[in-house]
C-alpha cells in the first residue's frame, strides 16, 4: 500500500487504528494482564520478545485481516522486528490492508491523579 492509499484509507474509510504500541513503561502491566507475570522473564530483553511475541499473533490472527483495521501503531522495537519472516511493516503492508504507524514516545511519566504525559523521542522533535 502506497503513501497516498494509506492516507486516503486513513481518512475516509470506516475502521480503526490498533495501538500495539506499549513501551517499557506500559508492558509489564500489559504482560500481567494477559497471565504473564514478571518472573516469566529475566531483564528488558527477555520482556521486549515476549511483547513482540504477543504482537505478532495479533498481526497474524485471522481476525487483523479484516478491513476494518486501517493501520497499526507500533512501537520502535516492533517496527524493527520480524513477522512470518517478513519486516513488521512489509508484513502489514502485503499481507493485511493496513499500514504501520511509528509510535513517536520512548515510555510514559507516571504521576498519582495527573493524566499519563509520555516522554517524546528527541529526535523525532515531537
Amino acid at each position: 500500500m502506497n503513501h497516498e492509499t494509506m492516507k486516503a484509507r486513513i481518512l475516509e474509510a470506516d475502521g480503526f487504528i490498533a495501538a500495539l504500541d506499549q513501551s517499557g513503561g506500559s508492558t509489564p502491566g500489559a504482560l500481567r494482564l494477559y497471565g504473564i507475570p514478571d518472573s516469566a522473564y529475566n531483564g528488558d530483553a527477555e520482556m521486549f520478545r515476549l511483547m513482540h511475541e504477543m504482537r505478532v499473533r495479533i498481526m497474524t490472527a485471522p481476525a487483523f485481516a479484516g478491513g476494518k483495521i486501517l493501520a497499526a501503531i507500533l512501537f520502535e522495537g516492533t517496527m524493527d522486528g520480524q513477522a512470518q519472516g517478513r519486516p513488521v511493516p512489509a508484513f502489514l503492508m502485503l499481507t493485511r490492508p493496513c499500514g504501520a504507524l511509528q509510535a513517536f514516545a520512548r515510555g510514559a511519566f507516571h504521576a498519582q491523579d495527573t493524566p499519563t504525559l509520555l516522554a517524546g523521542v528527541p529526535a523525532a522533535n515531537c
